[in-house]
């Protein structure tokens, strides 16, 4: 199970460093067509997408089992984003694509609070208590070295070929997380390990 986790945790957080990092202000207003005002607009679009999406999950997350909530939200997540970074193949540079691309970031909202509730459910319930705080400074550590990485190769492959397939590329490892993750995680149970076995099997299981 914490296999899983740890690399549903990484993926994403390597997906994070390309799509929101150096290159979404230059995707705004290059590919978009928008301004400086409109990049604060569509990362509070995001956070209202967050703030529906805590509601909607709060009532339906009991319904569905922590591993599955959380391959959906990072596949759910990876194809919003996806739609977003090609809104100008969907409608004119400007005020329309702007319009497009907030739309699919308001959207994005639902699976990435889905993901994190089940991301975080799948590593508390999967985790003895003598161990929970190695395994979180664990998965913490790996998140924000991937997380760099995601940022400099974003920034770097950006200038190179292009911030618009940079990004899909981003997209895309998000939705690959969540297969691998539906993948590693198929058939686990949310039921905690003994104390013992943690002890036995190491952090890894």
């Amino acid at each position: 199970m914490l296999r899983g986790a740890f690399a549903a945790s990484a993926l994403a957080a390597l997906a994070e460093g390309v799509t929101m990092g150096a290159g979404f202000a230059p995707f705004v207003l290059d590919v978009l067509g928008g301004g400086e005002a409109d990049v604060g607009l569509l990362l509070s679009a995001q956070e209202v997408g967050g703030l529906i999406a805590g509601a909607l999950v709060a009532r339906a997350g009991g319904a569905v089992a922590p591993a599955r909530l959380l391959a959906l939200g990072m596949t759910g997540l990876g194809a919003a984003d996806l739609a977003m970074f090609n809104a100008p193949a969907l409608a004119p540079r400007g005020g329309p694509a702007l319009a497009v691309a907030i739309g699919f970031i308001v959207v994005a909202g639902v699976p990435a609070v889905a993901f994190g509730a089940g991301l975080q459910t799948v590593v508390q319930t999967g985790t003895a208590d003598a161990h929970r705080g190695r395994v979180l400074g664990a998965m913490g550590a790996v998140s924000s070295l991937l997380l760099l990485a995601g940022l400099t190769a974003g920034g770097a492959l950006g200038d190179a070929i292009g911030i618009r397939p940079v990004l899909s590329a981003g997209a895309l490892t998000w939705i690959a997380g969540g297969t691998i993750a539906r993948m590693l995680l198929r058939g686990e149970s949310p039921t905690p390990p003994s104390p013992r076995s943690r002890g036995e099997g190491g952090v890894g299981g």
